[in-house]
């Protein structure tokens, strides 16, 4: 039997659902690791986009192995021919799962996912910019606000109406007289 292609919006559903999952498990390694809040910088423009920087406070290391690459990998997918391939950033490990190479990669992967959820327009044209804090790690519930800001070119129209009083029949006799007088 033939396996049916998943279309663009299933991929897309379930790539958020294993993104959000797997994320979980990295919100526990920094609280382990003394973490209070994160902050995500993005910048974009031209057709792209991407984020600047991940900061900690306390800053700590995201080029740490993800401690949570074993426990997700019953959230992620079987990867198959049919799927394509992974972000360069990405690894799939000797099982045929997506692995998360590094703290980092999962916390960024998590990012574009939630900016892309936004529906804001923030890489295209002239693009856009701002952050994604994270904050209540000594909480039971963590606090996600995106403040983002997207330029936009403004065009400004205006008309301008005047009229010329004019004598038709009289500039055409005065300028043929002209041109009499000097042919």
């Amino acid at each position: 039997m033939q396996q049916q292609q998943e279309t663009w919006q299933e991929r897309h559903a379930r790539e958020l659902k294993e993104t959000m999952d797997a994320v979980q498990y990295a919100w526990a390694q920094l609280k382990e690791l003394g973490v209070t809040d994160v902050t995500f910088e993005f910048e974009g423009g031209g057709d792209e986009g991407q984020i600047e920087e991940v900061l900690t406070e306390p800053k700590v290391s995201l080029d740490v192995p993800f401690l949570g690459n074993e426990v997700a990998k019953d959230l992620f997918t079987e990867y198959s021919a049919g799927h394509g391939t992974f972000e360069d950033t990405k690894i799939v490990g000797t099982e045929g799962y997506q692995m998360y190479a590094d703290l980092r990669d999962v916390l960024e992967s998590w990012a574009y996912k939630l900016l892309d959820e936004t529906g804001e327009d923030w890489v295209n044209n002239e693009g856009g910019y701002g952050s994604i804090t994270v904050t209540g790690f000594q909480k039971e519930k963590l606090e996600v606000v995106t403040d983002m800001n997207v330029r936009i070119v403004q065009n400004e129209n205006s008309q301008h109406e005047m009229e010329i009083p004019m004598d038709f029949d009289q500039l055409m006799i005065q300028a043929k007289q002209q041109a009499r007088r000097v042919a």
